[in-house]
């Protein structure tokens, strides 16, 4: 975890591996999920129980927000409030919703 503000009631379940980057933002009640916590089959094939969460840097991450396993966040991303992130978000866009998908391409910028 690099220098960065978690906060309040921010919930990190990890059973692995999940990197924060230096300057992340982190709001009130986020979840970063890296483990279903079970097994999951899907037609007979056993699917992975977690996978690297991994958070780059200068990265905004609004309330209410789900990340769970197996995603990465770019360096400079923002994440809308309220929102689920299912897959990877690139550097310097901004996604939100259910399930998160772009709103602002690249060429975002954000300071605290």
């Amino acid at each position: 975890m690099g220098d960065c503000r978690l906060n309040s009631n921010v919930r990190i379940l990890c059973a692995d591996e999940i990197t924060i980057g230096d300057g992340v933002s982190i709001a009130w009640n986020v979840q970063l999920l890296h483990s279903n916590r079970h097994e999951l089959w899907v037609n007979g094939e056993k699917r992975k129980r977690s996978s690297p969460i991994v958070v780059g840097d200068n990265v905004w991450i609004g309330h209410d927000t789900t990340i769970t396993k197996g995603v990465e966040i770019g360096d400079g991303a923002i994440v809308a409030s309220n929102s689920v992130v299912l897959n990877d978000v690139p550097e310097n866009t901004i996604v939100g919703g259910c399930p998160a998908e772009i709103l602002e391409g690249s060429g975002i910028a954000w300071s605290r």
